[in-house]
């Protein structure tokens, strides 16, 4: 995957979408809060992975999370053509996609 690609994604059909639009709308603001937290306060989003992280090594993740090179946050799907090519390319998805 390219640098800041997307890594996590979330999504409903256009029936939940359109049967919930407050669940929906407080969905997608509690992820832009999230994500307007996190670029604020790294340190602290650091600290909260490694108190959650059970294996609790997480000094990688003060890098990645202050590196817009490695991480960038944000709601825009980025890079998902090219790691749908590559899961095509070894098999996880029968189908190619098009973008």
């Amino acid at each position: 995957m390219e640098p800041g690609a997307a890594a996590i994604l979330a999504g409903t059909s256009a029936q939940f979408h359109d049967a919930n639009p407050k669940l929906y709308a407080a969905t997608v603001q509690a992820f832009e809060d999230a994500i307007d937290w996190i670029s604020a306060h790294p340190g602290d989003a650091v600290q909260t992975f490694v108190a959650h992280e059970p294996r609790k090594e997480g000094a990688w993740i003060g890098a990645m999370i202050r590196s817009p090179a490695l991480v960038r946050f944000g709601t825009t799907p980025r890079g998902i053509q090219a790691h749908a090519g590559f899961m095509h390319a070894i098999g996880t998805l029968k189908t190619r996609a098009e973008g």
